[in-house]
């Protein structure tokens, strides 16, 4: 990978075409045709910015909807993978406490911000294998103490995952 000599972000190899091109800057767009250098320098640099964090960001959802493949025992989405989806939703509702605490909208968005963040549980109960499949899949993290109890806590890759598919956006955690 080369950077550009303008603005200095990473160009892209061409897919079907060996040359290279700026990801920040599509074909459709007008400035592109004027200049038709393919990069997009003539651009500010905050837009510049801006755009490369919109592709991050749409790498990462992109990432995310991968993810009910980890936990669902066979690939096709079929009415028993949707129930244990659900089960997995719904434990991590209930480590954020969403059974209990309000979720409110503000301008046509709905948004929770979670007062706890944690499940408790030890290694003989049902939910276990639920949840060490989630650590394995990046959606908690888990805590051991010396009396055997497990404490489980949801992950910013979690409530994404939640967030995906509940719409419901999870600000961070009550200090």
């Amino acid at each position: 990978m080369r950077h550009c000599e303008e603005c200095g972000f990473l160009m892209t190899e061409g897919y079907e075409y060996p040359e290279s091109y700026c990801p920040l800057v599509s074909d459709d767009d007008p400035k592109f045709d004027e200049d038709n250098k393919g990069c997009g320098c003539h651009y500010n640099i905050r837009t510049l910015r801006k755009r490369k964090r919109q592709n991050e960001d749409a790498e990462y959802w992109y990432y995310l909807s991968f993810t009910d493949y980890e936990l669902m025992p066979t690939i096709e989405h079929t009415e028993e993978n949707e129930k244990i989806l659900e089960k997995y939703r719904k434990l991590i509702r209930h480590a954020l406490g969403m059974d209990y605490g309000k979720i409110y909208t503000r301008h046509g968005k709905r948004f929770y911000k979670p007062y706890r963040n944690y499940f408790s549980t030890n290694d003989k109960t049902v939910d276990y294998p639920f949840w060490e499949t989630m650590l394995k899949a990046d959606l908690a993290k888990k805590r051991v103490f010396e009396d055997g109890c497990l404490y489980y806590s949801v992950t910013r890759t979690g409530k994404d995952w939640l967030e995906l598919h509940d719409g419901i956006h999870i600000k961070e955690d009550r200090k």
